[in-house]
């Protein structure tokens, strides 16, 4: 990132402090970006694993684990009582995204 910085401030060494702080926001945007994807994939194959453990559980006596715990938690209608916390996960990266652009943006200004 150093040498990039080097190599596009040319001589005007004033803008390199800028450029170096551009190159950061990018990289830890990238970053965030990723983290969310990431979390979005686990929740896709956590829902696939517990739809796969239903119809597994369909050919049990008792539904122990799928509809019962389900119930349980209000089949996710109530926030309060069940919050899947991929939900809450994804929230992190968009909050840290946030807070580098408003920090990037305030050290520009």
């Amino acid at each position: 990132m150093v040498a990039a910085v080097a190599a596009t401030a040319g001589g005007k060494w004033q803008d390199a402090p800028v450029l170096a702080a551009v190159a950061g926001l990018i990289i830890l945007l990238t970053q965030c970006l990723t983290w969310f994807v990431m979390v979005r994939s686990y929740r896709q194959l956590n829902g696939a694993k517990f739809v796969v453990i239903g119809a597994l559980e369909k050919k049990l006596p008792a539904f122990a684990y799928s509809e019962a715990e389900w119930f349980l938690l209000g089949e996710g209608r109530d926030w309060r009582k069940y919050l899947p916390l991929t939900h809450v996960e994804q929230w992190v990266p968009l909050i840290f995204a946030t807070a580098y652009v408003l920090g990037f943006l305030a050290l520009t200004v």
